[in-house]
């Protein structure tokens, strides 16, 4: 068993992969079924053990629903990863999508762009429920009036994440627009007042870079304002420009140049993500979960954490288009149509296979800054 895990990656890297996932799920509890938590356990084993590179039954889907949005955020890798906006399919073929995939895949991930602004949205969501799928909605908030608070609060999807960067000035700045910080907030406390607390979690998320060091109070004072049950603060994924010189997948990234990154002092933000630790406990989480040596390596140049993924073996992600992709930073590397091909073809076909083969024996540059580590 050590000599086939040592194959792979160093114990001690994949006790830290499978802490920080084990960590991720613990935020994220209310999407899984205590049978789903015990398939989840055999995950690092099978990992460890199957030799073609196969993985069990997908766990959840992480679907872009939609490229389109509102906002223009200065961090997205989502829309840097693409050349062009994909289409969306149909909301009828999104329909006969669900009803392919739900509930065999357990829990829906609804991401984008935005998907709010996806025609049929809210339908999406019925539809998946009265399946017995668990919905995970990843939004801005901003689309999300009280009209449509209400609505989603009655249908009570699993859990709703809704991104708050900042103060109003900062947050205002980093998602390109005017105004976004005080619509969020505002859906945030419809959500709050509106939704069953037994039935639906809500929590916020703040992305967290460099320059992000006075921000963190601020978000965590406004988060246990707005009553939500959690704030998760994930740090900054990005490529130093040197390190995007040396990649060598089929994506585009986040990139920092390297005389920034060089003069960039970690130190003050390190303390103020410390000191907001201490104060909020476990209301705050800072994700992926990284030791102290870690959060200092992971804005050096060339730095970062060299874990495997286990996304990879338990996610699959899905564009607009209805294309199967590795991740969500290799949108432009897709592996076949769900539309017109069956899930285990593409989920333990041959393209994948070889993705999780060379990721296991190298982890590629995206991966060493990934919020999913």
């Amino acid at each position: 068993m050590a000599s086939l895990l040592a194959d792979r990656v160093p114990l001690p890297g994949l006790v830290r992969t499978v802490g920080s996932q084990a960590h991720t799920a613990w935020l994220n509890r209310t999407l899984w079924s205590p049978r789903h938590l015990l398939g989840a356990v055999r995950l690092p084993l099978h990992w460890a053990l199957r030799r073609d590179y196969s993985a069990p039954h997908p766990l959840a889907l992480a679907w872009y629903l939609t490229h389109a949005c509102p906002e223009a955020c200065d961090f997205c890798n989502v829309t840097q990863a693409l050349d062009q906006e994909q289409p969306a399919m149909s909301p009828a073929q999104a329909g006969a999508l669900v009803d392919r995939l739900v509930p065999r895949i357990p829990v829906v991930a609804l991401g984008g762009g935005e998907p709010m602004v996806y025609p049929g949205v809210v339908d999406l969501i019925d539809r998946i429920q009265h399946r017995g799928g668990r919905v995970f909605l990843v939004t801005s908030g901003t689309p999300v009036g009280p009209g449509r608070a209400g609505d989603l609060a009655r249908m009570g999807p699993a859990m709703i994440m809704v991104s708050i960067l900042g103060d109003e000035a900062s947050h205002d700045r980093r998602m390109g627009r005017a105004g976004t910080w005080r619509r969020a907030t505002a859906a945030v406390r419809a959500l709050v007042a509106a939704r069953d607390p037994h039935r639906t979690r809500i929590i916020l998320n703040c992305t967290v870079g460099p320059q992000d060091a006075e921000v963190l109070p601020a978000v965590a004072a406004l988060a246990r304002e707005l009553g939500v049950d959690g704030l998760r603060f994930t740090w900054l994924s990005f490529l130093g420009a040197s390190e995007r010189s040396d990649h060598d997948q089929d994506s585009l990234y986040h990139v920092i140049p390297d005389a920034e990154l060089a003069a960039f002092d970690p130190a003050p933000l390190l303390a103020a993500a410390a000191a907001v630790e201490a104060e909020y406990g476990h209301f705050v989480e800072f994700l992926p979960r990284l030791s102290p040596a870690e959060r200092q390596a992971w804005f050096r140049p060339g730095g970062g954490v060299d874990r495997r993924c286990l996304s990879l073996w338990h996610t699959l992600f899905l564009r607009p288009d209805g294309q199967v992709v590795p991740c969500g930073h290799l949108q432009e590397a897709p592996l076949g149509s769900l539309l017109d091909q069956d899930l285990g073809g593409l989920w333990n076909g041959a393209p994948l296979r070889e993705v999780r083969r060379a990721q296991g024996a190298s982890p590629f540059s995206i991966c060493h800054r990934c919020c999913k580590v």
